[in-house]
């Protein structure tokens, strides 16, 4: 039976190698710019009591080894229950199987890295 790795915070930002992770945003802003790259729309969910919203994105590299989904919430008066206001996670699928490689239990912390990564290479 296929083996699914969960990592959480801790373990991601433990494993995440900074420059790397820029040459990496630097390679997908350049597979994007050559139209090898799917990214959908994304998924969006609100709510008004409590007030929240829960972001979807999905992509891929063409033949690459996976495709990836990400889900990113952000909770607003969860601050006043003394709960953090965002919370996310990535799922890593093969492209060849569709089976579930691997969860990133990243508290939205890799957008956050991804963000600045553009940044850096901007």
């Amino acid at each position: 039976m296929p083996v699914t790795t969960v990592l959480e915070l801790d373990e991601i930002q433990r494993l995440i190698d900074v420059p790397q992770l820029i040459r990496e945003i630097e390679t997908g802003f350049v597979l994007y710019s050559e139209g090898k790259v799917t990214v959908p729309p994304v998924g969006f969910l609100h709510f008004e009591d409590p007030p929240g919203d829960v972001h979807i994105k999905y992509g891929f590299v063409s033949g690459d080894e996976y495709y990836v989904l990400k889900m990113a919430s952000g909770f607003y008066a969860n601050a006043a229950l003394g709960l953090p206001v965002a919370d996310g996670l990535l799922l890593v699928f093969s492209q060849k199987t569709g089976e579930l490689k691997l969860i990133l239990l990243d508290k939205c912390w890799l957008t956050d890295m991804r963000t600045a990564a553009a940044g850096a290479v901007a």
